[in-house]
């Protein structure tokens, strides 16, 4: 994240990715190649693994640039390094195989690699295939943050999806403004309160999968002075999805329904009532009270250290 603030959290929602990618009639074919894995050596390499027909040519492609290719085992696996290391920022590729009789076929598949300005912050890579669940080839992501002036003002609480609604909330400094995006295309803009909160909530179509959300933090003048970028994953459309982060990291958390105690909660979700109280310290920004909750409340519930 770009902050560390205290943690809160409400309901908060998603809107879909779209990404541009080539996609010819002759991707359609059978045997185009797919993506598997995305990840960067501790060299800085960027290394994609996927598969392909036994023995093609496979390159990566990155609108009319190669950026590396290789040949597909026996197996149909190919394992690809990046010829450059990638600048900071958003990537878009596609694959395409040569087969041994010298036809190609590209990937339905398009594939998005976000690269941070810090190189010690997660890289997201995220592919997306028509008709098919979106889901990310990197490893498990936290945030990628982007500040330009300074790295203390921005915290991102909660993200949900439900009925075809998005909504964001969270915390930064007060009378400035919030701007939500899927990637290029911008969705909301909203000024901060006086009590340093907002809320964004747009009316957006979203498929189930895995998803990235880029909040951008402007001044007064509507400059971009900080964005962060966010994972979030929509098991269904049909159902609720919501997610609540700390310093920029998904924490899961739970809903208080009819007849709940945090003793109950600690018991049904870490096995043991006696973490009631650690449930309590983490959220008691929104809980006045040891024993008093709510239904309808949501709680974080980050995972336990257990030694």
């Amino acid at each position: 994240m770009l902050a560390s603030r205290p943690m809160h959290l409400v309901f908060a929602l998603l809107a879909s990715l779209y990404f541009y990618g080539v996609h010819p009639s002759s991707a359609q074919s059978k045997g185009a190649p797919t993506f598997e894995s995305f990840e960067v050596t501790t060299q800085g390499n960027g290394v994609l693994t996927g598969e392909a027909i036994a023995g093609a040519e496979v390159e990566l492609m990155n609108g009319a640039k190669l950026l590396g290719r290789a040949h597909a085992s026996q197996n149909g696996r190919f394992r690809i390094v990046l010829a450059e290391n990638l600048p900071p920022g958003e990537h878009h590729f596609v694959l395409r195989a040569i087969g041994e009789d010298g036809k190609s076929v590209t990937s339905t598949q398009t594939a998005i690699v976000v690269v941070p300005q810090n190189a010690n912050e997660t890289v997201l890579a995220i592919v997306d295939q028509p008709g098919r669940t979106r889901r990310f080839i990197s490893q498990m992501p936290g945030s990628i943050s982007d500040s330009k002036k300074y790295s203390n003002s921005l915290n991102i609480d909660c993200i949900a999806y439900e009925k075809g609604s998005l909504s964001v909330f969270g915390h930064g400094p007060q009378n400035m403004q919030i701007m939500v995006s899927l990637r290029d295309r911008r969705l909301r803009t909203e000024k901060i309160k006086a009590d340093g909160s907002f809320l964004i909530i747009r009316p957006v179509s979203m498929m189930a999968g895995d998803h990235i959300i880029k909040i951008d933090l402007l001044d007064e003048t509507a400059v971009t002075i900080g964005s962060v970028k966010l994972p979030f994953h929509i098991q269904s459309v049909s159902k609720p999805a919501r997610q609540a982060y700390i310093d920029g990291k998904p924490v899961p958390s739970v809903i208080v329904q009819a007849g709940d105690t945090l003793s109950l909660i600690a018991q049904r979700f870490y096995g043991s009532a006696s973490y009631a109280e650690y449930i309590f310290n983490v959220n008691r920004d929104h809980i006045s009270q040891m024993h008093f909750i709510n239904p309808g409340q949501i709680l974080l519930m980050p995972p336990i250290e257990r030694k």
